[in-house]
């Protein structure tokens, strides 16, 4: 399977334990409330009276008996997270998460944007109208001729999991408007994702739509539907019974007929369909003829917009050596979906809306860094631990590393069997980590979800209390086998089985007095755990400053269990390493000795060991992340090509231009003390940070110099020059004027054997440093906007106005160091604008003025004249130091300076 970029490497956190193996354990759709509700505690005591809340709300988490979750989440190594909404790339905070998502969170490591909220900006925007999809599909002259049809076919729903009836309306809107004639829909009832019984009230939703919008240019009409666990939404294959009744409705318009879906809806309500999702087929009719079945040159629209239940429909409307049940008819039509529900086998070619681009997935860095993985699930959630995990795609990226194991599903009610396959899967799972197959895992329990889906509140009790029994037995043998666990799940299902009304929060009764079921996906946070993180050899503890973490913040959290750097754009991992030390405990420190090259430093106190508390440990961590990112920049394939074509002498105007930002942002910030500027100046200091990184990169690939080297040398350097701090004979330095007395020694002492330096050396490290080009840059920029004098004699006389204004400070009766330092300032300000206008007029053709070239010109000629001084001090036997120096009358050194200066041009 081939990835959108080139993953990199993964990294191993340096001196952890890599003999150890990670398994994710997803238990699908069970939501965690409020643990006060939950019977295992008191059955497990012994109490002779069980809590009732949680059998008269319905949470069939809350009242089954789960002793080893339960137990896992009593430890200090668990939490919830959120697993809906913006959290899960979902539009809003009351949008149900859903297996397609969560799982996608889980394997991605990012929160992306997701087939709702993608379509909703896309109609929105209009894009989805001017796409080339749409005009393909719907704007064909076929159409707006009335020679053929045009269909819709989706979920009828707006539990915006699966579709949104809104986005039926605004499809089948903008088909009227672009001048189609005639539309046909085929329409499945839900009763899965929104209430079990609530069809009525979506046919009677699309029927008050269709009276607005049907005139007699504009034939729409409902043409067929059925329940969607009956009729057309199969997936993983695992029964193709259900997809072959849908193509026989839709497309044949073969099945019980009626004259229109609400009395087909009434119908089979008489019967004893009391549930949507399981409603028989049927096919409107009109004189004995079905009203609208598909033909040749017709378009047809899947307006779901996830993929799992969409995908097959489409290979049966799309495959030409199709076999997976006898079509008798195959028309040759126009199809798209609406969106792209498989990114791998590209299906469908033709789609309304661009689908997530979801990249560098766990699995596709696992595979790429070499490491082995296992995936295992029953048949109705198999593609979720691989096909939703790995971003949408089909196959694995690596057959020798991936180990995909799927556990047919049993073709029996679910809440007929609510165990389900649990016992297989855990059978499977520990089979493979007794053989130690993989080093990081992931398996899914359905049985919460998937019975959740039916209503049935005992079935969905048994389901979830069958899952913590499978679950038992994989944390027994993860103590077996060196495994650490990490328990969730992706969305909340199980945990409200009864309808509740929104407003009172009570249970919502049927007219026989009994509660209302509930088949949909919740907005329940879900529970996370870790289990056997002992086998570490280092504790963990779980951040406090991640309150609104979700499921994308999981992969950072394996990664790193098992000894593995998560990538940077990765959400934060879930756990801090040295869990014993606590916020509180700052100054707690951990030692780890022979771990830090700096241990065997002769200075070092404390028996030669460096000790580091655990936010400096996270610092290192930070360190190594950005080194990667800035490798990344610089890589030959996949990095930036700006970044790629910069050397040393390209970037030092970045790096002077960023230190000199970071200058003024850390005096706004030293005046002000205040927040906002606080955070800016924590942005230039990173922007700083950047180019010592870049340009230790550059110099790293030509094997001179790494970023390890010059933290290595700042380190080395503050020991040495700091002996009161860590030499353990030093004598104590009690004053900052001491401390840098000390300095001056000991740089003295590093100097002696290195060649004499001149009285200016200080001056001349200051050589670089640009200031009269940014001025100029004022300059210029005040020009541009017409803020400056437009002639010679003006812009002079401005700078000898300064210049007169300087000297009447200078020579005051009262001198001002305010006034003489705003007057200088005045002066430079006036010269800068003199050179901008020299370039920008006179010299505008020939060589420009680099006002810091000349003032450097300057500069070189004083030191080359004042080295020459020096040159003639030595020769005359003086010794040239700050104390000789000094004894000079200012005539010694003008009659120096002169010798200088004829030895210069003779």
């Amino acid at each position: 399977m081939a990835a959108n970029t080139s993953p990199h490497i993964l990294s191993s956190i340096p001196n952890t334990r890599a003999d150890h193996k990670v398994l994710i354990v997803v238990l699908d759709g069970v939501g965690w409330k409020s643990a006060g509700d939950h019977i295992t505690p008191f059955i497990l005591k012994n109490s002779a009276v069980l809590p009732g809340q949680a059998f008269g709300s319905g949470d069939a988490v809350a009242a089954a008996y789960t002793p080893r979750l339960t137990e896992l989440m009593q430890s200090s190594l668990s939490r919830t997270l959120l697993a809906h909404g913006p959290s899960v790339g979902l539009p809003s905070a009351d949008d149900m998460g859903n297996s397609e998502v969560g799982h996608n969170a889980l394997g991605a490591g990012r929160v992306f944007a997701q087939g709702a909220k993608l379509v909703n900006s896309a109609i929105e925007s209009g894009k989805l109208f001017d796409g080339s999809g749409w005009k393909k599909t719907v704007v064909r002259k076929e159409l707006t001729a009335g020679v053929n049809t045009l269909h819709f076919c989706g979920l009828l729903s707006d539990g915006n999991v699966h579709s949104h009836i809104d986005h039926l309306f605004e499809l089948v809107s903008a088909s009227k408007k672009a001048g189609v004639k005639k539309v046909r829909l085929h329409v499945l009832l839900d009763g899965r994702d929104v209430g079990p019984d609530t069809g009525e009230l979506y046919l009677e939703k699309l029927s008050v739509f269709l009276n607005q919008v049907s005139t007699p240019e504009f034939d729409c009409q409902i043409a067929s539907g059925g329940g969607r666990m009956y009729v057309t939404m199969d997936r993983y294959e695992s029964d193709w019974s259900i997809v072959e009744r849908g193509y026989a409705a839709h497309v044949l318009g073969e099945a019980r007929r009626f004259a229109s879906a609400q009395l087909a809806l009434q119908t089979f309500r008489s019967e004893g369909f009391k549930t949507d999702q399981n409603l028989p087929a049927f096919v409107v009719e009109h004189d004995g003829q079905a009203i609208g079945p598909v033909s040749d040159g017709d378009s047809f629209v899947l307006f779901n917009f996830r993929g799992d239940r969409a995908i097959q429909l489409t290979r049966a409307l799309t495959e030409t050596t199709f076999n997976c049940f006898p079509r008798k008819r195959f028309p040759k039509i126009c199809f798209a979906g609406m969106m792209q529900y498989d990114g791998a086998l590209k299906l469908p070619e033709t789609y309304l809306v661009e689908p997530p681009q979801i990249d560098r997935t766990l699995t596709e860095l696992l595979s790429a860094s070499g490491i082995r993985q296992f995936a295992c699930s029953e048949t109705q959630k198999f593609g979720h631990v691989t096909y939703f995990w790995n971003g949408n795609r089909s196959g694995k990226f690596s057959e020798e590393l991936e180990n995909y194991v799927e556990i047919p599903s049993d073709l029996h009610s679910f809440s007929e069997r609510p165990w389900m396959k649990s016992a297989e899967i855990a059978d499977r799972t520990i089979e493979e980590m007794r053989r130690g197959s993989f080093r990081i895992g992931r398996i899914n329990f359905a049985n919460g979800d998937m019975v959740g889906h039916t209503g049935e509140f005992a079935s969905a009790l048994l389901s979830v209390a069958a899952t913590d029994l499978a679950l038992g037995r994989v944390l027994d043998a993860a103590k077996e086998t060196n495994t650490v666990v990490l328990v969730t799940a992706d969305h909340g299902n199980a945990d409200e089985m009864f309808e509740v009304d929104k407003k009172t929060g009570l249970v919502q009764l049927g007219q026989d007095g009994r509660p209302r079921s509930k088949t949909s996906h919740t907005l329940a946070p879900v529970p996370f755990a870790i289990f056997n993180a002992e086998v570490l050899g280092q504790p963990v503890a779980l951040r406090s400053d991640l309150a609104d973490a979700g499921l994308a913040n999981i992969a950072a959290t394996a990664l790193q269990l098992a000894g593995l750097i998560p990538p940077a754009e990765y959400e934060p991992s879930l756990i801090d390493p040295f869990g014993h030390v606590t916020r509180e405990d700052k100054n707690h420190t951990v030692d780890i000795g022979a771990h830090n090259q700096l241990s065997g430093h002769p200075k070092l106190k404390n028996t030669g060991s460096l000790s580091i508390s655990r936010e400096q440990f996270r610092t290192a961590l930070n360190s190594v992340y950005f080194s990667k990112i800035v490798s990344a920049l610089r890589s030959p394939v996949g990095g930036c090509p700006w970044d790629r074509e910069q050397d040393i002498l390209s970037l030092r105007p970045y790096l002077i231009e960023e230190a000199y930002e970071a200058v003024q942002a850390a005096s706004r910030y030293g005046e002000s003390r205040k927040a906002e500027d606080a955070a800016a100046f924590s942005d230039e200091l990173g922007d700083v940070l950047l180019q010592v990184f870049l340009n230790s990169q550059i110099s790293a690939e030509k094997g001179h110099f790494t970023v390890a080297d010059v933290l290595m040398n700042i380190s080395d350097k503050m020991i040495r020059r700091h002996p009161h701090v860590f030499d353990t004979d030093s004598d104590s330095i009690g004053s900052a004027d001491e401390v840098m007395k000390q300095w001056d020694r000991i740089k003295s002492e590093e100097a002696k054997d290195n060649a004499p330096k001149s009285l200016l050396s200080k001056a001349q490290k200051k050589n670089h440093l640009p200031t009269l080009n940014y001025l100029a840059g004022i300059s210029k920029s005040s020009w541009n906007v017409g803020f400056a004098w437009k002639t010679l004699d003006q812009t002079f006389g401005d700078l000898t106005s300064e210049l007169s204004e300087l000297k009447a400070e200078l020579f005051s009766s009262q001198m001002s160091h305010q006034r003489i330092s705003d007057e200088l300032g005045d002066v430079v300000l006036a010269m800068a604008n003199l050179v901008v206008f020299l370039n920008q007029t006179i010299l505008s053709e020939s060589s420009p003025i680099d006002f810091d070239l000349v003032a450097r010109a300057s500069a070189a000629k004083f030191l080359t004249r004042f080295k020459e001084m020096e040159t003639i001090l030595r020769e005359r036997g003086n010794e040239v130091t700050e104390q000789h120096a000094k004894s000079l009358s200012l005539e010694e050194w003008d009659e120096l300076w002169r010798e200088a200066k004829q030895r210069k041009y003779s």
